[in-house]
């Protein structure tokens, strides 16, 4: 992987000029796209004739991590360039000189691809330095105008002019990488980080929810034999090619919330036609492959998942309605509460109402297990209607002597004859099933 010198931070001393690694540090952010930043001593490299290090990532070593700075110092050599990617994008620090008295350096993300190409000639000396960004990073400034524009699209996308606002999530896949510990509102890199911002600002002008999420697109191909040429050895396996695309999908499974909190961690799945990128999602987001040979119902296919993190933006109510997906007994537990408010009897309406397939998807799966608190919420609907419906699915042949209790308590609020209803819906099974 690496062929160089290496000493530990515990065994240098630095002593800067007056003034000199702040206004190192500040030319650094700025270039970085940033406000502020900090920086921690990681280490020095030291490259002798023929010594390199192969491309690789850098690893998050400090909470708030975000890049690399490298200082090469002034030491005659030739070769040794630093080579950095991200995507589509190269950058070179070309350091070697043999005559030099001037520090030289290079910042990039920690995400970015990076590589030290071999020494030809003499020694190569560079210092290393992890950056991490101030606990409290402020957002970046966002344009009027700029603003103003994005808010208007905001409300095409969602239809917040009309009577049935948009419930489908709009989904924004970002350029940079990142892990679960460093996917942060404050640790967004590069271009992430305005873009983010001033949607953001549109966003929550408009009263619409926010998230940060990691996405898994998974694509299905054909696989096709890759084409032969006639120097290949007889038997040879030859890597098979992709074919057409069989099937596509992408699912949402980490999320961060407004606050920085990471909320629950299953799996949404959103349509792709929801979603849109500045760049394509290639071979730098792959995270895995499979080829799957001939199963009798099907040919040869070559599957891939690729990560990538994600701005998403969304209504309240459909976040109210994912909700019950990612963390079904949370958000049954907020209808309880609601239940309990009188004042929030329409409040409670509107989410049962976004929630209902999945309300009784769960009723299939728990059975009577949630009569309880079903019962609960159905008594405090406002419509009555509404809260026949949210108990429709139960099937009384599971019941137990003590849900007496239960349809007793739903009685009284109710009335006799909304639970003799009930009853007559639960008595039919054909009404159950397409409840």
């Amino acid at each position: 992987m690496r062929d160089t010198g290496e000493i530990a931070p515990a065994a240098l001393a630095l002593h800067w000029a007056e003034g000199a690694l702040q206004g190192l540090l500040a030319d650094v952010a700025l270039a970085l796209g940033l406000d502020e930043v900090q920086a921690h001593l990681h280490n020095l490299l030291i490259y002798g004739p023929g010594q390199f290090f192969k491309p690789h990532q850098d690893t998050e070593k400090h909470p708030g991590m975000v890049a690399t700075l490298v200082l090469v110092w002034p030491s005659a050599h030739i070769g040794g360039a630093l080579r950095v990617v991200h995507g589509a994008d190269e950058g070179r620090l070309q350091s070697h000189h043999l005559q030099v008295d001037s520090l030289r350096w290079c910042a990039f993300y920690a995400d970015c691809q990076h590589e030290v190409l071999p020494v030809q000639e003499g020694w190569r000396v560079a210092l290393t330095f992890d950056l991490v960004l101030p606990a409290q990073a402020a957002r970046p400034a966002v344009p009027a105008r700029l603003q103003t524009a994005l808010e208007h699209a905001l409300r095409q996308q969602f239809a917040l002019d009309g009577d049935t606002p948009g419930m489908a999530p709009w989904v924004l896949l970002l350029d940079h990488e990142y892990t679960e510990h460093g996917l942060r509102w404050p640790l967004l890199k590069g271009d992430d980080r305005w873009r983010v911002a001033a949607l953001r600002a549109a966003a929550e002008a408009l009263g619409l929810r926010l998230h940060l999420a990691l996405a898994e697109l998974h694509q299905t191909w054909s696989a096709e034999p890759a084409p032969r040429s006639r120097w290949s050895r007889h038997g040879d396996e030859d890597d098979p090619q992709r074919g057409e695309l069989i099937d596509e999908s992408l699912s949402l499974d980490f999320w961060v919330d407004e606050h920085d909190q990471v909320g629950p961690r299953s799996s949404l799945s959103v349509r792709l036609d929801d979603t849109t990128s500045f760049t394509e999602t290639g071979e730098d987001y792959l995270v895995n492959e499979e080829f799957e040979g001939y199963m009798g119902n099907y040919g040869d296919t070559l599957d891939y998942w690729y990560r990538r993190a994600a701005l998403v933006i969304q209504s309240p109510l459909a976040v109210e309605r994912d909700r019950f997906a990612l963390d079904f007994d949370a958000a049954l537990a907020d209808l309880q509460r609601l239940a309990r408010l009188p004042e929030e009897s329409a409040t409670l309406a509107g989410r049962v109402q976004v929630a209902a397939r999945t309300l009784a998807g769960q009723v299939s799966a728990r059975g009577r297990t949630l009569l309880d608190a079903y019962a609960e919420i159905a008594a405090a609907l406002p419509n009555s209607e509404a809260a026949t419906a949210l108990l429709a699915g139960f099937d009384p042949s599971g019941f137990l002597p003590e849900d007496a209790a239960v349809l007793a308590r739903l009685q009284h609020a109710r009335g006799t004859l909304w639970l003799r209803t009930v009853l007559q819906r639960w008595n039919d099974p054909q009404a159950r099933r397409f409840a």
